[in-house]
């Protein structure tokens, strides 16, 4: 019955464990009168969808990447690891979306596969993850682990892949040494792409050298200010600039601190911020620290 109808999709946020999931669902035009929802897949965390309009800053940090991961000549046996590390708010998972979107990386990786890990690194829980990514629909029922190990390593098996895993925190080598044993099963050249706030967690999974994300120069951080704060404005309040400058400066080149959204605040609510701390600033909405 839901075929014989218009079909829309729509995105709904949980939050599960303090994992942000974003489910997709099918529903017909009048959504307030049907039931018939049909879920078509399970993504954790925000996703390798860009949304920001402009990236500023970062096309070099791209570029070495992309080539780190399409001239690695490594063993299958040995599974090439590179973290990007840097403190939150730094647009690590920004950078990965880049490469993960990158038209070489697409051309040279398959099947590409971006899984939020956040703090809870459970292997059992990853492995579900990347099949249901894989196969683009989620797992219905339960399975052991056994099957599960067994399912991936026949998707993975001497595929030349892409495995972003998103905001890790774990510090335990043996969960990482057990997933790892288990995607060892691509072909030369598979790769796994991970984004860390601390360097100790990187170095926990690194085969490569962490590859350290810098602060953005000034110049860079006022052009995303920009973006944010005078968007879709004709005229741009003089006041707003220099205020706006003032909050760049103590932003300290942290590109998620420059995204505050002062877009239709007052003129007295753009002093506030440029007078506050700037750590202070991530209780507001979570817009400026929240974990990245």
């Amino acid at each position: 019955m839901i075929f014989s109808c218009l079909l829309l999709f729509k995105f709904i946020h949980i939050y599960l464990r303090g994992a942000k999931f974003i489910l997709y669902f099918l529903l017909t035009p009048n959504e307030l009168e049907c039931n018939n929802i049909l879920v078509l897949s399970i993504l954790l965390g925000l996703g390798f969808v860009l949304t920001e309009p402009q990236i500023y800053g970062r096309d070099k940090e791209e570029d070495d990447i992309v080539k780190i991961l399409i001239n690695n000549v490594s063993a299958a046996q040995e599974l090439s690891v590179l973290p990007i590390v840097g403190m939150g708010g730094l647009g690590k998972t920004t950078l990965a979306q880049m490469v993960f979107n990158d038209q070489r990386v697409t051309e040279h990786f398959y099947p590409k596969i971006w899984i939020c890990v956040s703090d809870d690194f459970d292997e059992k829980r990853l492995i579900k993850a990347i099949v249901e990514s894989i196969e683009g629909r989620p797992l219905l029922g339960e399975m052991d682990l056994a099957p599960l190990q067994k399912n991936i390593q026949e998707m993975l098996n001497r595929k030349r892949y892409l495995l972003v895993l998103d905001d890790v925190w774990n510090e335990d080598q043996q969960k990482w040494a057990n997933l790892r044993q288990v995607l060892k099963v691509g072909a030369s050249g598979a790769f796994v792409l991970t984004t860390t706030r601390l360097e100790k967690r990187g170095l926990i999974m690194r085969t490569l050298q962490p590859y350290e994300l810098s602060n953005l120069s000034q110049e860079n951080c006022w052009l995303l200010f920009m973006q944010r704060a005078f968007a879709y404005q004709e005229e741009i309040n003089p006041n707003f600039v220099a205020i706006g400058k003032e909050i760049v400066k103590k932003c300290g080149g942290v590109p998620l601190a420059a995204k505050n959204h002062l877009r239709f605040k007052k003129e007295s609510e753009w002093e506030r911020v440029k007078d506050s701390e700037i750590r202070n600033l991530c209780d507001e909405e979570n817009t400026i620290f929240p974990a990245l």
